[in-house]
């Protein structure tokens, strides 16, 4: 037929996860109940009622896990082992169908409703059904059995497709695994002799037809684990079109490609007792690599007793397959099954039949869940191989005692399980629901903190996330808080629902509803709010609530925390009366400022109010400081509530203004010049200076404004002019292009060097300022020198003789000057001008070895070495040992200098010697023998003695030392 001509629709391929989850009852599914397999009576919504808990108490509330029995199919199951016909269910394979073996050589289907699709009845001389499994499209079954027999069904209607007999694969064993590949013409079979089969299924000219190869020999390890890698639902990952394997003997794990070409990927040892199976399970997992961005690549779960391991597979640019180690973790029991749920989560099963869910990133174990009532098929028959005779390894026997691969398997975010007589699903919970099993106890708390950790994307085991969902179970905790339906501890209640609207940007719940409805806990919800708006989470609050809030701060004394308040929020919620009046009766000068800016646009009152206050608070340095951040801020253009570039610069022209002004307002008549930056000057000339120099470095403040406030700082300070000229002539952004009389640096430089009226270091710091600028170009030299040397100004007198070439005039001020003097050898080791400075002169030499002799030494080893031989024969003993110290660490000496060094050790240092003769050997060994004799150094002498060759003369030195002792 022509598929076009009959319009025939094209075939779709089921998706795994449609048929099971085709009832509102999905777990994948945001709405409905979360049972992953629809109940007896098809789509319904009432999945729950459908299906029997597994436990005979309740679920404790907010369970990850959910544990469902699938009524249908374990009825049938039930009614099927009390026939003789049908047997006991033996394996199980699980897709968009599925399929049970039973001991008696039967095969039963169901569809994803539990409805029995078919039964397939073969002869029971084949044994029981020992593996089943599904093609990818489920529209073939495959089927072992427990002496060799496989058979091919069409999943439709139990058609046999294929017989595959015994002799196909190793002779008189039990087929233990059968897996369908992503290849349509491969399948893989593993018996219980341990080889690995893989089977090709062939079809040409409508006649289908079979071969089978030996992929892995029994005699080389016996198999006992076996899945493939399945990429079906990812066509466009890079490794599609590989067929890879993972297989695991009892010593070891193998990664296996089958498909291009047949190609050992991996191998790794697993060293275990021997009575645990190796347990295999593939995940795709988005993994962070180092370059920051993110791939999806399988990850292999390997795990055996209480150990897992995971590998990541990758394809390199190469073209190369890589397993790449990613961690393991260490568990306090032994392990029965391994199976992904979810990328992030594992179900292990242990020995005690309890299921443990695990999270992988954290390592964490979620939770854990007693399956005793499942009463778990175990397919040791098969591994014993009893219905051929029991003709297996000892080894394969023992480990088959616990096998379960084929009872218990994972299907998306399910885990189903084979019980003697019913069939289990283990599914994880969504979200939403485990919440509102909370907010059925009314533990809103739990449920509003385990909304935000999936919120957040904190949540282990979470399948979806829903920010509206949170937000309702936020308004039924406001509720439940209002209408006092629960015991509510607000102490502990409120902090959280408000930190929570803060994170959903619910402020209408948060003051509308809540606010307005509570009756007690107000407190609490100021207390709550005032945290919020010092952490910068909340600046916009309704007036009535920051009123009462301000209010509340009032009657406690929080002063510190209201003017913080103040500052952060919006002015709209200002009560801007009582806000000022506050803040000028408890002299909340911050909040006052922010106020007179924001609100009133006022960016005068705070100097010609505050300034005036400085000379008469107790608070005046805090409010002092506070003023010349403001006026460099504002100056700078960076007013503290500037906002845009016209405010900014608006703020600037009124605080020159303010500060110009000749006068205050209501001045007496005799208020001297220009008050405000008199005051400032007088309260701290220092930091106003500075200040001003931080805001002169904006490009934008004009000339005229500079030297306007240079000329009246001139016209006003005294004792500290010239220190301010010194400042005004350095700075860069402070003096260029200012005009200052030459006449003013001269009187400052004849003050600085005559009168007394500060520290001489600061003195010379101005003076030092002035030279450096080039302020004082109009004065000689000489003149500037005698000037200073007068007033011992040596670090002046340093920077002139530099200026003039006299490097020699340099060195000898340093040593002059105190407070260079430790410094100075860090000083000659940055000079370019080392070699000419006089080091070796005699009264330069002199100072230095009385500084520090070692370093002395160092110095002239390093950039004078020529000069050595003349400045050792002028010193004396004890400097040479310490100048010879300080040589030996720059260099090796020669044996002169060794030797003499030596010599002055044993006087100066004995217990050093002995440890320095075994490691030098240029050492003149008479004198150094002769000078260890006059010392008494016995050990040292009859160490120089054998190696001067008298032997005999070292062990008298030793044996009448022993002998005196």
């Amino acid at each position: 037929l022509d598929d076009k001509e009959y319009t025939i629709p094209p075939p779709t391929r089921p998706n795994l996860k449609n048929p099971l989850n085709d009832d509102e009852s999905s777990l994948v599914r945001e709405t409905g109940s979360v049972s992953s397999v629809g109940s007896r009576g098809g789509i319904s919504s009432s999945g729950l009622t459908n299906s029997t808990s597994a436990h005979k108490r309740q679920v404790p509330s907010a369970s990850i896990l959910r544990h469902v029995i699938l009524r249908a199919v374990s009825s049938q199951l039930q009614a099927d082992s009390d026939s003789p016909s049908i047997g006991s269910p033996s394996a199980m394979c699980v897709g968009s169908l599925i399929g049970i073996g039973t001991t008696h050589s039967t095969v039963l289907c169901f569809d994803g409703s539990q409805r029995l699709r078919w039964r397939h009845d073969a002869d029971r001389d084949n044994g029981a059904c020992t593996a089943v499994s599904l093609n990818p499209d489920c529209t073939r079954m495959l089927a072992g059995f427990a002496r060799g027999l496989v058979l091919m069904m069409d999943a439709a209607d139990a058609k046999i497709l294929r017989v595959i007999p015994p002799d196909a694969h190793t002779y008189s064993t039990a087929v233990v695994h059968i897996k369908f590949t992503d290849s349509p013409s491969l399948a893989l079979l593993s018996d219980s002799g341990g080889s690995v089969f893989e089977i090709g299924l062939k079809r040409l000219l409508g006649v289908r037809s079979w071969d089978c190869k030996c992929v892995f020999s029994g005699s080389r390890g016996e198999v006992v684990a076996l899945e493939p890698l399945l990429l079906y639902n990812l066509p466009t990952h890079p490794l599609a079109g590989y067929v890879i394997v993972a297989m695991a003997t009892l010593s070891k794990v193998l990664l296996v490609s089958l498909r291009p070409h047949t190609r050992l990927l991996f191998t790794q040892l697993l060293r275990s007792t021997s009575t645990s199976l190796p347990l295999l399970s593939w995940q795709f997992v988005v993994i962070q690599v180092a370059d920051t961005s993110r791939v999806m690549d399988p990850v292999l779960a390997v795990a055996r007793n209480d150990t897992v391991y995971f590998y990541q597979i990758s394809l390199e640019r190469s073209g190369r397959i890589s397993c790449h180690g990613l961690q393991s973790v260490s568990l306090p029991y032994t392990l029965l099954s391994c199976r992904w749920l979810t990328s992030r989560t594992v179900a292990l099963v242990d020995t005690n039949e309890t299921l443990h869910l695990l999270d992988v990133r954290t390592k964490q174990e979620l939770e854990t869940l007693d399956l005793s009532i499942v009463d778990l098929v175990y397919n040791s028959a098969a591994f014993k191989g009893l219905a051929t005779g029991g003709n297996v390894s000892k080894a394969m026997a023992v480990a088959g005692q616990r096998a379960v691969y084929n009872s218990i398997h994972s299907f998306g975010n399910q885990l189903l399980l084979l019980g003697n007589k019913s069939l289990h699903v283990i599914s994880i919970r969504f979200w939403a629901e485990r919440i509102d099993s909370l907010i059925r106890e009314c533990r809103y708390e739990d449920a509003l903190k385990l909304s935000m950790d999936f919120y957040e994307e904190r949540g282990k085991a979470v399948l979806d996330n829903r920010c509206p969902q949170v937000i309702e179970t936020l308004e039924k905790f406001v509720d439940a808080i209002i209408d006092g339906t629960i015991f509510v501890n607000m102490q502990e209640a409120l902090p959280i629902v408000i930190d929570h609207c803060l994170d959903l940007e619910q402020t209408e719940l948060l003051f509308d509803r809540l606010w307005n409805g509570l009756n007690e806990g107000k407190a609490t919800f100021l207390e709550s709010i005032q945290t919020a708006i010092l952490e910068g989470r909340l600046t916009q609050v309704p007036p009535e609530v920051m009123q009462r809030l301000v209010s509340y701060q009032e009657v406690d004394n929080r002063w510190i925390e209201m003017e913080e308040c103040v500052q952060r929020v919006e002015v709209t919620s200002l009560d801007i009366e009582q806000v000022i009046t506050l803040c000028r009766r408890e002299r909340l000068y911050s909040a006052l400022i922010s106020v007179w800016n924001r609100v009133m646009n006022d960016f005068t009152s705070p100097l010609f109010e505050l300034i005036p206050l400085l000379a008469v608070h107790i608070s005046g340095r805090r409010l002092g400081n506070l003023l010349l951040v403001y006026v460099a801020s504002c100056l700078s253009g960076n007013a503290p509530y500037g906002g845009t570039k016209e405010k900014a610069e608006y703020a600037r022209q009124q605080v020159v203004r303010a500060l110009c002004s000749q006068h205050s307002n209501n001045a007496s008549d005799d208020e001297t010049c220009f008050p405000y930056i008199r005051a400032l000057l007088e309260f701290d000339t220092r930091e106003f200076v500075n200040a001003l120099v931080m805001s002169f470095s904006d490009l934008t403040l004009s000339m005229q404004i500079r030297q306007r406030l240079v000329d009246i700082i001139i016209q006003v300070m005294r004792e500290d002019v010239a220190w301010v000229l010194g400042v005004i002539a350095n700075s860069s952004s402070m003096g260029r292009g200012l005009r200052v009389d030459s006449s003013l640096y001269t009187d400052a430089v004849t003050r600085l060097v005559t009168e007394d009226s500060c520290s001489l270091q600061d003195r010379q710091q101005a003076l030092l300022q002035l030279v450096t600028s080039g302020a004082l170009q109009h004065v000689s030299h000489q003149v500037l020198l005698d000037l200073a040397k007068s007033a011992e100004f040596y670090q002046v007198c340093a920077v002139l003789h530099e200026m003039r070439g006299e490097h020699e005039e340099v060195l000898r001020c340093h040593l002059m000057d105190p407070s260079r003097r430790l410094h100075i050898f860090s000083f000659i080791e940055q000079s370019p001008h080392k070699s000419v400075m006089g080091v070796t002169l005699p009264e330069n030499l002199q100072a230095l070895l009385e500084i520090d002799c070692k370093k002395t030494g160092q110095l002239l080893v390093r950039h004078l070495p020529q000069t050595i031989p003349e400045v050792i024969s002028h010193l004396t003993d004890e400097q040479l040992f310490y100048f010879l110290e300080g040589m030996i660490e720059e260099s090796d000496l020669d044996t002169e200098y060794m030797t003499r060094y030596v010599c002055l050790m044993c006087r100066y240092e004995p217990d050093r010697v002995l440890q320095v003769v075994k490691t030098n050997f240029n050492i003149e060994l008479d004198p150094a023998i002769k000078v260890s004799q006059q010392v008494g150094l016995d050990e040292v002498t009859a160490v120089l003695l054998e190696r001067s060759g008298d032997l005999q003369g070292a062990f008298n030195v030793l044996l009448s030392r022993l002998q005196m002792a």
